[in-house]
């Protein structure tokens, strides 16, 4: 029993002394705060505990100078102002100040509470609704990160009220929510977040401010409740961050709680700070009070508030109104041993502690260089982005109204503020039309739209503006729903839905806790499908319980993003226009397109330069490229993963089982494996139409005539049509080329003829219908083709060369690969045309392990099998029908930052595309590098593809 004994006060001890800030330091800081507290005399001492309120746009410089100069406070609580004027006034007041000053700031949600310039994080009851407490660590990691920036040591946040009353007019969007677990768990990790950045919390308001309709500014409100109740509901996340020994300080409230003291509001209450704070939960760390110039702790103007704080146990003394009588009454009281000198020792040497933990014992001028630059950055809007999508929680959804259909029709109805971003967001997704009208009875009765999205936009300037949706709106929203399909979005906290006498008329109901760009547009995502929902309710209301929501996971397709949203610096990535522009002005190619996705989000697609340098036609997104090589990853290997799936092939079937009637000579043993990896001795390319051209070089009428007849009947351009049955005379070219004599890593396309001739000779069907059948129509393709010549117009397909020595023509809408073109336009390892867009489709389908939008190509580990280097030992970087990165070195297959997992192909007429499923980015660059003439190789020499992905490896930023 005395071990046992022993033990507990050990784990207590301990306990404290991990609370004890002092401890903490070094020895070098212990010496500077003894030396500091010595230097210093009675009055100056009992000053260190006060700390005062200063705004630089509404304060009087000269009284807080006073302040500083002549009562010598112990630190500044900053307020209304700008970045400028903060550090100006900052460090005006830190050179005036004998002893460093503490600066400290009420920043729930980041320093954007008090300056208007810096970028603003989400409220805690927004936080509340994220189920991923690392999410709100990193957040509040970067909140600390702009604080210690503009060089506030202090953070009095995180408040961890338990809000379980709707009316509450001061707490509300402050707090975490009703359920004093996720209350708990949220704040733990919004302390740690600052831990690492080196920032000191405060958590308030001690012993909780959320069962409450009353505000501590305006009067004393009261808590009600056992202690029963007040350990389970109100003091529980308290205790438990107390206990975990994360704390560092306490705000205390101006509270009446009767069943802790029916005398003192909670801040002067001895029986709340000492007792319960002090002696039961062994707290040793800082306590500070509420502000005392709030009307809820001026209630008796027979007590002197500074006084009295300090003598039941608070440290610091936040916003006295009369410092110095403050400071005059406590030097009384000690001089004459009411008040035990180690009290103000105890309290003083806690708070320079916390001076130098914050590095106040060295050089503490702060840098305005480049502020607003490091306090308002990509990875604030990252964060955010991410903190919307988590947080926003989908309530109801009836009949599966969501996600959104493509090909539905709907309406979207908006009231109260801006809602542009919502709307504008929603019409790249689906069929949307916006109701302008004041008049809505047209929308009471039943509507030709499938469903109509209702909107309401709250404001989010501030945390206290009103969750109440006006009864005229709400009974208009009402009584739309009686005849439609409503899709209800509130952007709004829960209390909102308060707001409706009844919802059974609305199909779906989402909250969107507070209204800006990102949230509408992660919103516009959720409701179609592109993001998944994961939000929880933090709170309850009229309809619904605490922690309830629905999810639903996102629909795996391409959808369009910032790039910030998905953590890309704007700035950084707009390098990728720069050097397309160069090398288009240097004459490397007439034009470029180039898309960017990251998680299935587009973050940039842009085409630049014109369809020839002529300059007649402008380059435009949905304008399709000769792909030439990257044919065979989104063609043929799909066709090949599906084979293999369903027991056809194998990465062991040889040439000889492929063609069983064939006689192939010394190719027949050759495997799919081999081939596929490039490492099976085959020349890299015939040139085939060679044995076609007469003594002029031109086409020989033998093989080819002007126009299509039944014997000439193979189109290779408009004018030009070969000899039908041609492609007999290429196999047997194949089969009797001769093989090359080293074994060694060596490009070929000729394992891609095979495979068309196999399929073509299986199926019975041409490459391009089996390809559209089982890939592109399946995925819902518009633009990916073979001979688009056939399919669109010629002004939406860029030419790619005037070729000058086999057809005499300009190749536009007919593949440039000579052998391809002598195949009718349709091989394996050539022919395919698209844009960026659609290139992106069947890569993300890839990197989704095939599968997209609820159709499935194939199995991962399928897909997985032939993305495999098998011979990367034998200096062979290739997949099994798919380009590897280089193995070392940069600038070679990729720019060298790529995972191994990543893969992709080049095509010969200048292109690029490439996946990375660890990272899941995808890049496509698309060009016509070889118009007029494939001798200009500028576009290889330069680097220009592989530099274009570097500046997207090098534009994401650090998410944590």
């Amino acid at each position: 029993m005395k071990k046992l004994l022993l033990f507990i006060i050990l784990f207590n001890t301990s306990l404290i002394y991990s609370q004890d800030i002092y401890s903490e330091l070094s020895n070098k800081k212990k010496q500077w705060v003894d030396s500091i507290y010595n230097s210093l005399s009675l009055e100056e001492k009992i000053a260190q505990l006060f700390v005062n309120w200063v705004s630089p746009e509404q304060s009087d410089f000269e009284e807080i100078k006073k302040l500083v100069e002549v009562n010598k406070i112990g630190g500044l609580i900053f307020s209304i102002g700008t970045t400028k004027s903060h550090i100006e006034w900052l460090n005006k007041f830190q050179a005036l100040s004998k002893t460093p000053l503490l600066v400290a700031m009420d920043a729930e949600w980041g320093p954007s509470q008090r300056l208007s310039d810096v970028f603003p994080h989400p409220w805690n009851m927004t936080l509340g609704a994220i189920q991923d407490n690392n999410l709100v660590k990193n957040i509040s990691k970067r909140m600390a990160e702009q604080n210690k920036a503009l060089g506030i040591n202090y953070n009095f946040s995180p408040s961890v009220d338990v809000n379980n009353n709707s009316k509450n007019p001061i707490i509300g969007n402050r707090s975490f929510g009703e359920d004093p677990e996720n209350v708990y768990q949220k704040a733990k990790a919004y302390i740690n977040g600052h831990k690492e950045a080196g920032v000191f919390t405060s958590v308030k308001h001690f012993p909780g401010h959320g069962d409450t309709d009353k505000d501590s500014h305006k009067t004393l409100p009261v808590i009600n409740g056992s202690m029963k109740r007040l350990n389970e509901v109100e003091l529980y996340p308290f205790k438990k961050l107390i206990d975990d020994g994360v704390v560092e300080s306490v705000m205390t409230a101006h509270l009446s709680v009767p069943s802790l003291d029916k005398k003192y509001p909670s801040s002067l209450s001895k029986k709340t700070i000492n007792n319960l704070l002090r002696e039961e939960y062994k707290f040793t760390g800082i306590t500070v009070t509420d502000a005392l110039d709030m009307k809820g702790v001026l209630q008796d103007p027979n007590i002197n508030v500074d006084l009295r704080a300090f003598e039941v146990g608070n440290d610091i003394i936040l916003i006295s109104t009369d410092v110095t009588k403050g400071i005059n009454l406590i030097a009384e009281k000690l001089k004459r041993g009411k008040i035990p000198m180690s009290r103000l020792s105890e309290s003083v040497k806690k708070i320079l502690s916390l001076k130098a933990k914050s590095n106040l014992d060295g050089t503490i001028k702060i840098s305005s260089e480049n502020i607003l630059e490091r306090v308002n950055t990509p990875k604030d809007t990252l964060l955010y982005s991410r903190a919307m999508e988590s947080a926003i929680t989908l309530v109801k959804n009836n009949s599966r109204s969501l996600p959104l259909l493509k090909d539905k029709k709907y309406l979207h109805v908006s009231f109260g503020n801006e809602s542009t971003y919502l709307s504008n967001k929603l019409k790249k997704y689906v069929d949307v039309d916006s109701y302008n009208l004041k008049d809505y009875d047209p929308l009471f009765k039943k509507t030709k739209y499938d469903g109509i999205i209702i909107s309401y936009h709250g404001s989010s300037s501030s945390p206290y503006s009103s969750n109440i949706i006006p009864k005229n709106i709400s009974e208009i929203i009402e009584r739309i729903g009686e005849n439609n399909n409503v899709i209800l979005s509130l952007f709004l906290n829960p209390y909102s839905l308060n707001s409706f006498e009844k919802i059974d008329s609305f199909n779906s109901i989402i909250v969107g806790y507070q209204n800006n760009m990102i949230s509408q547009e992660i919103m516009a995502d959720l409701l179609t499908g592109i993001r998944s929902f994961k939000g929880k309710l933090p709170v309850s209301n009229n309809f619904y319980q605490v922690n309830h929501g629905i999810s639903i996971d996102k629909n795996n397709t391409l959808g369009y993003s910032r790039p910030a949203y998905e953590g890309f610096d704007q700035k950084k990535l707009s390098y990728l226009d720069s050097i397309a522009i160069s090398a288009i002005d240097s004459m490397m190619a007439p034009g470029i397109q180039m898309l960017v996705s990251k998680k299935g989000k587009i973050v940039y697609n842009k085409s630049f330069g014109y369809h020839t340098y002529k300059k007649l036609n402008k380059l435009e997104n949905n304008h399709v490229f000769d792909l030439s090589s990257i044919t065979k990853i989104l063609a043929t290997m799909p066709l090949v993963i599906q084979e293999y799936e369903i027991g056809n092939l194998s990465l062991n079937t040889s040439l000889n089982q492929l063609f069983p009637k064939k006689k192939l000579a010394d190719k027949g043993e050759i495997t799919l494996k081999e081939m596929l990896s490039h490492y099976a001795r085959l020349r890299p390319w015939i040139p085939f139409y060679e044995e076609t051209l007469n003594r002029r070089e031109k086409p020989n009428t033998r093989f080819y005539k002007t126009n299509s007849r039944s014997s000439f009947s193979t189109p290779v351009t408009e004018n030009l049509f070969l000899k039908r049955n041609y492609e007999e005379k290429i196999f047997k070219s194949i089969v009797d080329s001769e093989l090359i004599e080293k074994l060694e890593f060596k490009y070929s396309d000729l394992p891609f003829y095979f495979l068309k001739f196999w399929f073509e000779d299986k199926y019975s069907k041409p490459l391009d219908i089996l390809a559209e059948e089982r890939i592109f129509n399946k995925l819902k393709l518009e633009r990916t083709m073979f001979n688009p010549y056939k399919k669109i117009s010629l002004d939406e397909i860029v030419p790619s060369e005037e070729d000058n020595f086999f057809r005499y023509s300009k190749l536009h809408g007919y593949v440039h690969d000579e052998g391809a073109a002598m195949l009718g336009g349709v091989s394996g390892h050539a022919g395919l045309f698209s844009n960026s867009y659609e290139v992106a489709i069947i890569l993300q389908a890839m990197i989704q392990g095939g599968s997209y939008n609820n159709q499935r190509l194939f199995n991962s580990e399928s897909f997985d099998v032939f993305n495999t280097c098998y011979y990367c030992e034998y200096d062979n970087r290739s997949g099994v029908g798919f380009d590897k990165p280089q193995i070392e070195g940069n600038h070679g297959s990729t720019f060298g930052g790529v995972s191994m997992n990543s893969f992709g192909h080049y095509g010969y007429t200048g292109s690029m595309a490439w996946a990375d499923p660890d990272e899941e980015i995808i890049f496509v660059f698309l060009s016509n590098r070889t118009f007029p003439t494939r001798e200009n190789t500028l576009l290889q020499k330069s680097n220009i593809r592989t530099r274009s992905q570097e500046i997207v490896y090098k534009s994401i930023i650090d998410s944590k």
